[in-house]
């Protein structure tokens, strides 16, 4: 992701009095979004950041049937057109090692965005983030695994949906090109590469620990790094990104649907 500007946002007072005693906090969220509105949970705050559609009020996002709703306009009718790379999100402050942050959607595949799940803090001229981010098609890794199918026998299908998993630890905060990455399509538990173009709910998983991150999508472990991991307590941003690898974004609205998020202690 990195590239990300924490000054920017509406709702967002992004890595405003991180408390360093929430290092160890083992907070523990079940946010099912029965409840129209802002949520509010003990330990955390709640924003958002919505640069892809209007955003007048916490209801517009959450309007209390269970689901929060994070909207993209058509393309030529972005709120704020000027932005490079725009982003559609919810915030949540703060985060720590520790944790295992889980979430149930669909429509985590769609048109010129990303769709993601990660954590971010800047420490002076440093960053430290963690990414999971999902795309229909990676116009950079996408594409050279499309050339190396053209040569091989065991082609992968063409439908798959891509993954990104990153790490930049203590990184310079204009890093671009993450420290540590994983790319390859979603995998299921027989080890084949699937998509999540199909309207149904799945479930993404990020587990931090002190030591590793493991990543997860449906319970299947999809990878995941040891050592030298981020450590500072960081904002967790969960939604949408238009970033240079996602495609274009497509002259009709369209919505990620959010049914629970879950942050659990490890």
């Amino acid at each position: 992701m990195a590239g990300f500007n924490s000054d920017v946002g509406a709702d967002a007072n992004i890595n405003e009095n991180i408390n360093p005693a929430n290092k160890s906090s083992g907070i523990q969220v079940f946010e099912d979004f029965n409840q129209a509105g802002q949520p509010k949970h003990q330990g955390i705050e709640w924003h958002y950041r919505a640069q892809l559609a209007e955003v007048n009020e916490w209801s517009d996002i959450i309007p209390g049937d269970g689901y929060a709703y994070l909207h993209i306009n058509a393309a030529d009718n972005l709120p704020e057109p000027d932005i490079t790379w725009p982003f559609q999100m919810l915030i949540i402050n703060h985060l720590s090692p520790g944790q295992r942050i889980t979430i149930r959607a669909k429509n985590m595949v769609l048109e010129g965005v990303a769709s993601f799940i990660f954590t971010y803090s800047e420490q002076g001229q440093l960053l430290d983030e963690i990414d999971l981010e999902i795309t229909g098609f990676d116009e950079v890794y996408g594409k050279q695994r499309q050339d190396k199918n053209l040569q091989s026998s065991s082609a992968i299908a063409a439908d798959v949906t891509d993954v990104r998993m990153n790490v930049w630890n203590r990184a310079k905060l204009t890093s671009d090109v993450a420290q540590r990455a994983i790319n390859q399509p979603i995998m299921n538990s027989k080890a084949q590469a699937i998509s999540h173009r199909d309207g149904k709910f799945h479930e993404y998983q990020l587990d931090w620990y002190p030591e590793k991150i493991e990543y997860f999508i449906d319970g299947v472990r999809q990878g995941g790094f040891e050592g030298q991991i981020p450590s500072s307590p960081s904002e967790l941003n969960i939604g949408l990104r238009h970033m240079a690898w996602t495609g274009t974004l497509p002259h009709k609205p369209q919505v990620l649907v959010i049914d629970w998020i879950k942050i659990m202690p490890l």
